[in-house]
């Protein structure tokens, strides 16, 4: 049962429309799948933030976003999930564990019928294990060997294009730590975003698709030179 490992919390709630966005350095997370979930950072008291090293799940969304550092929450349905063995409460462990989650529950619930506190008290959970203990020790390996083959992927397009010697500008510094970044995205599902248009003066290589796909740390691509209205510049994205 995810009762006998998780300590599960509902988050406190702090409406949109009582936030001053950039404020302050508390990321304020919602149920969205975008930026991790995070819509801004602000400033508030300490009785409104929530404990950091958890995963937040979205209670009406069914978002599952890892959050590093205390936050504060825009709904009272979104729940917080603390590891009660802190020995394996990581990062790479909460990873692994985001990814078993959604796999258990994303087809049982949805908008309509959102995910509560009872219910997913209720609810059991597939891991890998060892005479009936969650191998945690598998779970950490599994996530870091998949980071340092995605990486080494990173890796190996940037030194083909001549891009590994690339230092980052302030400007790109900051439109990254500010969340999804020029041309990267670090969430698991990415939309088009609103900020990339079709670029007229570039020149199309196939007529471009606003499509959905999914990705982890990858440049998005689509087959188009789109004009970035971050930058102000035109791009060909790239995968």
């Amino acid at each position: 049962m995810l009762s006998d490992l998780f300590h599960m919390v509902n988050t406190k709630s702090i409406a949109q429309k009582d936030i001053v966005p950039h404020s302050g350095d508390i990321p304020y997370v919602t149920a969205s799948a975008s930026n991790n979930g995070v819509m801004t950072t602000i400033s508030c008291q300490n009785a409104w933030l929530e404990k950091g090293n958890c995963i937040m799940i979205g209670g009406k969304t069914l978002t599952f976003t890892y959050q590093e550092k205390d936050f504060c929450s825009n709904d009272s349905h979104n729940i917080a999930l603390y590891l009660k063995d802190e020995r394996y409460a990581t990062r790479t462990h909460y990873l692994f564990l985001i990814a078993a989650l959604r796999a258990s529950l994303r087809q049982r619930y949805s908008w309509g019928s959102s995910i509560s506190m009872k219910r997913i008290q209720q609810e059991s959970l597939c891991l890998p294990s060892v005479e009936g203990i969650p191998d945690y020790d598998f779970m950490e390996r599994f996530i870091i060997e998949l980071e340092a083959e995605r990486i080494a992927k990173l890796n190996t397009y940037l030194v083909a294009f001549g891009l590994d010697k690339h230092e980052l500008t302030k400007k790109e510094s900051e439109i990254i730590n500010g969340g999804g970044g020029k041309h990267m995205f670090f969430n698991e599902r990415v939309h088009l975003p609103r900020n990339l248009r079709p670029d007229p003066t570039g020149t199309p290589s196939q007529k471009g698709r606003s499509t959905s796909r999914k990705y982890s740390i990858r440049y998005v691509r689509y087959r188009q030179y789109w004009r970035c209205k971050l930058c102000g510049k035109s791009h060909r994205t790239i995968s």
